[in-house]
């Protein structure tokens, strides 16, 4: 008796993938009651040492999630999940890369702490094709053999869930019927030396078919010999090996494979080293699945209970097969993006394309620039990042013709840009979620200088076609524009939220421009400039520990139409006229200037009754008494010769 990995003429078997969905029967058997429970994770790895483990209890199964020292979050959803056999449903999770590295985070499975009852009955896969040792499958089943992985940019957020879409979807089943599986196992020699028994490790997969047609195939022994009056189980099995995604398949012209799987009692070898160690596809007995029938019943009536559900659903960092592809021309770089197993870009030279690169939707495209330009010569943009798709560029230089209007436009596109440099461009990222069918961009620019014709950022949120805004985040980077803003928001394109963080945001008019309702902007330890700092005609704006410096000349208040704003020359000018409620908070260390006569560091123009501000502290070039929060007073003193009014608490002052 051997043990062997058989190779076999693939194309010879042919391409019907038997491994399919498994599907609903009725049959006429008590109905099944339904057992709740919650599918609750993680194990996140990023390559680092520190570990962490949390287990959340439920009423019905028990997940153990495990973190090591992973830079983000992981949020899972926890309602209860009534399931059944027969039931398949979705694993709700969002993971968060907070770090400035690509995470490549795998997916498996580990059912040896769950009830042994439910090894043969409960799966759990990834709901996408893929090509593993040459085979294509139609899902991918996990376990300690098979794993999927997911790759996040920086600063980015993976929804996996059935209405986000950003990625394939883990799901669980509960088999209808146990009829077969592919279990990880150890055929071992019995003391007559004739026989084999089978101690079964793991259990991979279910093996499906339509009982209702092989049920009267069976021998008299109890074994299945067709599935359909017509294919043997055996051509069946062989048939499965060719789809199955494992390194060995199965000849069902192998002379020895009947005895083979009669000394082992009805296991046929998939992928198995010579010790009898591996992959095995084993067909249960008609009494078999009579009893599993019968045991499903029990539960579903009560009169068997499961004592408990313990599973672990694990995602632990990998390092990514997918390949890095250096390029040195247009055509080179084309190629090397629509390849599904080019995970990265390398620039070799200076690249020009002639005309927009556009990047479709579910596209990743990872381009490191190593040091050169990649340039457009299109005047509409250099790269287009379309709804659905993810983009990430680095090190290096992002050019346009001169009169290209953006770098980079995006709509419901998640982009990252880190060490970039962008010039020769009206505008450096133009966001235009109006144009998107409701999805968000999210867009990182981390440690990047952008210096434009106009505006660094342009950005139009999509209003009400979402729950969620459009998501920007600016840090360690110097954005300027030089003839209008550094950042301009659309007032009509609302629903946005934006973090600047440890930058320096330049425009000419405006530093920034936030005409926003129901909207954020959140401000910290950076710089703004302009010949008005910050414009806030609407929404919430955050400003912590930064410094606003406007430039003037001044500019007096005539006119308020409802387009742009007055030039005013203030600090920061609240705008009225468009009735958003605005709300805007000053704290930590701030120092807010306005350089030339009749300006202010702080200006609402008109009074309205739908703004608050609330100061906490900070130093302004001039008097911010009617806008401090109760508690707080100003007091003067002089800042590199200049009179400031200093914002703190009035318990402190007195007790000084």
């Amino acid at each position: 008796m051997k043990f062997w990995k058989t190779r076999t003429d693939k194309t010879a078997v042919g391409e019907n993938n038997l491994l399919k969905i498994l599907k609903n029967k009725v049959l006429i058997r008590v109905f099944l009651g339904i057992l709740t429970m919650v599918l609750t994770l993680v194990l996140i790895f990023s390559l680092t040492i520190a570990w962490q483990t949390n287990v959340i209890q439920t009423s019905g199964l028990n997940f153990t999630t495990e973190k090591w020292n992973f830079s983000g979050t992981v949020d899972v959803d926890s309602t209860n999940i009534a399931i059944a056999p027969g039931k398949t449903g979705v694993i709700d999770l969002k993971i968060s890369n907070d770090s400035t590295l690509i995470a490549s985070v795998s997916v498996n499975v580990s059912k040896a702490n769950l009830a042994q009852s439910m090894h043969k009955r409960l799966y759990f896969y990834i709901d996408t094709t893929s090509v593993r040792n040459g085979e294509e499958m139609d899902r991918i089943w996990l376990n300690s053999k098979s794993t999927y992985t997911y790759s996040m940019f920086p600063y980015t957020e993976l929804a996996i869930n059935e209405s986000a879409k950003d990625a394939p979807l883990l799901n669980w089943v509960w088999v209808y019927d146990v009829l077969g599986y592919y279990v990880l196992g150890s055929a071992t020699p019995t003391a007559e030396g004739n026989a084999y028994r089978m101690i079964e490790r793991e259990f991979l997969s279910p093996i499906v078919y339509d009982y209702d047609m092989a049920r009267t195939t069976f021998s008299d022994s109890g074994m299945l010999e067709t599935i359909d009056g017509t294919t043997s189980a055996i051509e069946f099995i062989a048939q499965l090996s060719q789809t199955d995604g494992y390194e060995g398949t199965i000849d069902a012209n192998d002379a020895d494979l009947a005895s083979m799987v009669e000394a082992t009692g009805g296991y046929y070898p998939v992928d198995v080293d010579e010790k009898g160690y591996g992959v095995w596809a084993y067909l249960c007995t008609l009494p078999e699945i009579e009893q599993n029938i019968e045991y499903d019943t029990a539960l579903g009536t009560g009169t068997e209970t499961l004592s408990s559900l313990n599973a672990s659903v694990v995602v632990t960092g990998c390092n990514s097969s997918a390949m890095t592809v250096a390029v040195s021309d247009e055509a080179e770089l084309l190629a090397a993006m629509i390849s599904d197993s080019v995970a990265m870009v390398k620039l070799e030279n200076d690249v020009t394309l002639s005309s927009t690169l556009t990047l479709e939707d579910g596209s990743r495209t990872w381009i490191d620039l190593n040091g050169h330009t990649l340039s457009g010569t299109d005047d509409t943009t250099v790269i287009k990042a379309d709804s659905g798709s993810t983009l990430m560029i680095q090190n290096g230089v992002l050019s346009g013709n001169g009169d290209t209007t953006a770098a980079i436009t995006a709509s419901g596109a998640h982009v990252t840009l880190e060490k970039v440099i962008i010039n020769d461009t009206i505008e450096g990222v133009f966001i235009r979620d109006n144009l998107s069918n409701s999805a968000d961009s999210k867009v990182s620019i981390i440690a990047c200088d952008f210096v434009c014709k106009e505006d660094g950022l342009l950005i139009y949120g999509n209003t009400t076609k979402s729950e969620d805004p459009t998501e920007v985040l600016i840090k360690d980077s110097n954005i300027v524009g030089e003839t209008y803003t550094g950042i301009i928001f659309n007032g009509t394109y609302w629903g946005t939220k934006v973090d600047i963080v440890n930058s320096t945001v330049d425009g000419y008019y405006a530093g920034i421009y936030f005409p926003q309702k129901n909207s954020t902007m959140n401000i910290t330890d950076s710089k703004i400039f302009g010949n008005t700092g910050v414009v806030i005609k609407g929404g919430t704006v955050n400003i912590d520990d930064t410094t606003i410096y406007a430039r003037g000349p001044y500019n007096e208040i005539t006119d308020l139409t409802m387009n742009g704003w007055t030039d005013t020359g203030d600090g920061i000018y609240l705008e009225t006229n468009y009735g958003y409620d605005i709300e805007v908070n000053i704290s930590g260390d701030c120092i807010v200037t306005s350089t030339v006569a009749n300006t202010y560091a702080l200006r609402e123009y008109p009074l309205a009754d739908n703004v608050v501000v609330n100061i906490t502290g900070g130093s302004f070039s001039s008097s911010v008494a009617s806008f401090l929060t109760e508690g707080y007073i100003e007091m003067e003193a002089s800042i590199d010769d200049s009179i400031y009014y200093v914002v703190s608490e009035e318990e402190q002052v007195v007790a000084s």
